[in-house]
Order: C-alpha cells, then sequence, then structure tokens
C-alpha cells in the first residue's frame, strides 16, 4: 500500500469537479490541489507556454511527494501523454483521455466543448478518430465560459446566455454525445443540457476518477484503509487565496480549511 496523497492540478478551481469524484470513489486518500490561477485561463495559452505552466505545477507536487497526478485540465492534457511519459518518472492519469473513452462504439456523431486551445491542439479529435474510425467529431471552442467562472459573480449573469451562444447552434446537428472538455463545463452541466437536449453530456470527470482507483488497485498503491483516519485536502493556488475560497465555498457548497499560496 501507497499512503502518499494523489496529487491534482488545473489552471484554477475547474478541477474542483475532478476532485469532487476523486473523493467519491476514493474516500480513504489524501489529496494536494494546485490550482495555477495566476495563470488562468490556459485556453488562450500556446502550447509552448502551457508546457512552462505545466512543468511548475508538476515540480510543485514533486516536491509534495504524490504517488500519482491527475491532470484535471483539457488543455494542459492536450500536450499529450507522451510529453508526459517521457519528461517525468511518476504515473499521470489525464481527464482528456478518460473523456475519449467515453464515446462509444455506436456514436456516429460527437460534439467536443471545450477552451480555444484544446481545439486547436486537436488531441481530442485525434484520440476519437483512432478509437472510432468512422465517427464525425465537430470540435467547438468556447473561451467566455472559464473567465465567466473564475472572474464573474455567477449569480449576477446570465450563464444560459453564455453556453448558448456557442452551442445552441449545434442543437440540431444529430449530436449523439457532447464532451464536456474543461473541467471548468460542468458547472454549467444544466445550461449546456438545456442549450443541447438531444444529446447525452460526458462528463470526463467520472472517468477520471475510475480510471485512478484502476490504477491504484493493479499497481497496489492504496491508501491502508482504517477506520480511525480522516481523508486530508490540502489546497495551493498561485493567485489571490480569499477569491479562489469564497469561489469554492459558492459553487461548491464546500468548506476549505488547509489553503496556502504559492509562488
Amino acid at each position: 500500500m501507497d499512503n502518499r496523497p494523489i496529487g491534482v492540478f488545473d489552471s484554477g478551481l475547474g478541477g474542483v469537479t475532478v476532485l469532487q469524484e476523486l473523493k467519491k470513489i476514493l474516500p480513504n486518500e489524501d489529496f494536494i490541489y494546485l490550482g495555477d490561477t495566476k495563470h488562468s485561463p490556459y485556453g488562450e495559452k500556446t502550447k509552448d507556454e502551457l508546457k512552462k505552466l505545466v512543468n511548475n505545477n508538476i515540480r510543485f507536487l514533486l516536491e509534495k511527494d504524490v504517488k500519482v497526478i491527475v491532470i484535471a485540465c483539457n488543455t494542459a492534457a492536450s500536450i499529450g501523454s507522451n510529453y508526459y511519459d517521457k519528461n517525468y518518472d511518476i504515473p499521470f492519469i489525464s481527464v482528456l483521455e478518460a473523456g475519449v473513452d467515453e464515446v462509444k462504439d455506436t456514436d456516429e456523431n460527437i460534439l467536443v466543448a471545450a477552451t480555444q486551445a484544446t481545439i486547436n491542439l486537436g488531441r481530442y479529435q485525434k484520440l476519437i478518430k483512432k478509437n472510432h474510425k468512422d465517427i464525425n467529431v465537430v470540435g467547438v471552442a468556447c473561451p467566455d465560459i472559464v473567465p465567466a467562472i473564475e472572474f464573474s459573480d455567477l449569480s449576477k449573469i446570465d450563464t444560459q446566455n453564455i453556453v448558448d451562444r456557442y452551442i445552441l447552434e449545434h442543437s440540431d446537428g444529430g449530436f449523439d454525445g457532447v464532451i464536456l472538455g474543461c473541467t471548468h463545463y460542468p458547472i454549467f452541466e444544466k445550461e449546456f443540457s438545456k442549450a443541447i437536449p438531444s444529446a447525452r453530456l460526458i462528463n470526463p470527470a467520472r472517468r477520471t476518477a475510475q480510471m485512478t482507483r484502476e490504477f491504484l488497485e493493479k499497481h497496489n498503491m492504496l491508501r491502508l484503509e482504517s477506520d480511525e483516519y480522516t481523508s486530508r485536502e490540502e489546497f495551493y493556488v498561485s493567485g489571490d487565496i480569499n477569491i479562489f475560497k469564497e469561489k469554492i465555498e459558492r459553487i461548491f457548497e464546500k468548506k476549505i480549511q488547509n489553503i496556502d499560496k504559492i509562488g
């Protein structure tokens, strides 16, 4: 057994949607969450800029002696698993590859809603086509969603309109599924469902959690279970702590106790 924590990183608070699913399926594990809020959103970055930010995130988590790193950011995962595996000697679980894994053999048309960088890098499209040769994959960038969640008071803006301006035009496109290809997007899950009601919504966070548990079980890396132990979370952000804390507590109704600023 391996009692070290699991590392999770994202450009901001979106990765908490993944953390929530991880905690459901791995209730005995400790987690260290890093939100790089200072450099959010990642969706506007170039590939080289992303690599630099990702390297900083990984080095920080390695210093915390994590046993596995969950890439809870589709844009960061768009760099490609080969980059991570080649440069670091630690297991990675990718939210993007989890999303691809949720596409069914019977699907004919899939819509990928993601950041501009994720769409431009094309990894979702490439992997889906690799696994399902005849499938039609359409990518749509939704650049205003992440900034709205990270920097706006959601109670004072029309969240449905933000989603509709990107998704509504695809509602009659005969899509079997819509991949929420950014970990922020499940926060607007109701809005996506209303914009394209005929398609099933694919939230890669759930499959990411399953893949993480499967990996830990396979390699005998689960935390040693104890009835007396209470799992622990640590949060780190590169930007304003108070804004991050207030956002998490309002959006997820989740109290944060252990939070520090880095950098």
